[in-house]
């Protein structure tokens, strides 16, 4: 009895292994999956499976972007950066925007506590100094309002 090389049931190849093959690691959300698939098999038998991972909570992007938000957030990545990650992954603009919004994440405290690990108050003694401090938080994806304050706040407990 041979199958179809393109059938849902040849994606699959069996409902664990299926799964685990298509749902490797990488890469984590939809769209990806299906293009790294397409090459190999039927689009739309990689669609129907797809769908089935997602019906029995294999597949979910919502839970793989909050995971992401939180990993970067430990290591001290700002919300811009964070969401320009999401997008290049193709998250749906309205997900990435959500889970952003939804995490438990004070920005400017962040950023300040990046900062810390970066700079000592007395390394902020100068303008050249306090703007390399600023570049440092931007390039790590924080809000310009958010790069200021950390400065400064960092600046204020320095010894006099």
């Amino acid at each position: 009895m041979s199958r179809d090389a393109n059938s849902p049931e040849q994606v699959a190849g069996g409902r664990g292994r299926g799964a685990r093959h298509l749902g490797g690691a990488r890469p984590p959300t939809r769209p990806p999956r299906a293009a790294q698939q397409g090459g190999r098999y039927a689009e739309d038998s990689v669609h129907l499976v797809l769908d089935q991972l997602e019906l029995e909570g294999l597949q979910s992007d919502q839970r793989f972007a909050e995971v992401f938000v939180q990993a970067r957030v430990t290591r001290y990545k700002g919300p811009l950066h964070i969401r320009q990650e999401l997008v290049q992954l193709r998250l749906p603009e309205a997900l990435v925007s959500q889970v952003l919004a939804d995490a438990a994440a004070d920005w400017s405290d962040l950023a300040w506590r990046a900062l810390q690990r970066k700079f000592r108050p007395a390394d902020l003694g100068d303008r050249p100094a306090q703007d390399r401090a600023r570049q440092y938080l931007y390039r790590r994806g924080f809000a310009a309002g958010d790069c200021v304050a950390a400065v400064e706040r960092l600046r204020e407990a320095m010894p006099d």
